[in-house]
């Protein structure tokens, strides 16, 4: 588990890659697993940035997910994890 800020915006990308919209692929071509996790990520913010591309490929390659908008109260939502307030 990795926790922290790490200013990666994401949006509604997927850490796995894609075949078919159902199976990722695996580095060598020759075998296929299921994704453990709805490939669907809800998330109220739409827009990524290389800090998020950079995460997502880091999770792809060491086979870890982001929870945000797939678990608890959070689920089929994906709401903001921050959101700056001007006063």
């Amino acid at each position: 588990m990795i926790l922290g800020d790490l200013n990666s915006r994401c949006g509604e990308q997927s850490e796995c890659i894609m075949t078919d919209g159902n199976v990722p692929e695996l580095e060598d071509h020759s075998d296929f697993f299921t994704c453990p996790v709805d490939v669907n990520r809800p998330s109220c913010d739409k827009t990524t940035n290389t800090s998020g591309l950079k995460l997502l490929q880091f999770c792809e390659k060491y086979s870890l997910y982001i929870l945000n908008g797939r678990m608890g109260t959070d689920k089929g939502i994906g709401n903001y994890t921050y959101v700056l307030t001007v006063g």
